[in-house]
């Protein structure tokens, strides 16, 4: 019975979130110190596009050679990333430019529903709307020659507040990933 109620408290204190992250043991990271960071699959493409912009500089902090994908030198047939795998015109263009792993993401949930509370203001009880809001990424470093993982991770965090956006949870989420990604200094 201890055991159970040891087990039970810490699925309340966990179930709020969920990280997981796995560096490749066998790839030695400086050969992949050259990346390029693809836009993330969102179901708001505009949020997809922000959010691989700040994992561009998250990875950058960490000592690698980011290029900017807009400003990767394609063949004039190159048809680019298909889901989450890369064309061949795509994979020579990535070798032009002496990329060596391509950062993949994904925002799975990214939501917010709205409810009333109430609360007390000091005088009276006063209804208040809050919202709860969640939010899921997940990050892949991926080798496109052979296709290998070099790097991966998740996280997903639901928080229940006045004001709370998705783009305020995916922030907490997003920084809690920053903390996994491995270094190449």
């Amino acid at each position: 019975m201890k055991k159970l109620s040891i087990l039970l408290i810490l699925v309340l204190f966990t179930g709020c979130g969920g990280k997981y992250s796995t560096t490749n043991k066998s790839v030695n990271l400086q050969d992949y110190r050259n990346i390029a960071v693809m836009n993330f699959d969102c179901p708001d493409a505009s949020a997809g596009e922000k959010l691989a912009g700040k994992v561009a500089v998250r990875f950058a902090r960490k000592g690698f050679n980011v290029l900017d994908e807009r400003k990767l030198k394609k063949p004039a047939n190159g048809t680019g990333k298909t889901g989450t795998s890369l064309s061949d015109d795509y994979k020579a263009a990535l070798e032009l430019n002496n990329v060596r792993a391509v950062v993949f993401g994904s925002i799975a949930k990214y939501e917010c529903e709205a409810s009333n509370a109430w609360t007390w203001t000091g005088f009276a009880p006063e209804k208040v709307e809050k919202r709860r809001c969640h939010a899921s990424l997940s990050l892949k470093m991926v080798d496109p020659r052979s296709g290998e993982t070099i790097w991966e991770a998740y996280d997903s965090q639901s928080e229940y507040a006045r004001g709370m956006t998705e783009k305020g949870v995916l922030g907490i989420v997003l920084s809690r990933i920053e903390e996994e990604i491995p270094a190449v200094r």
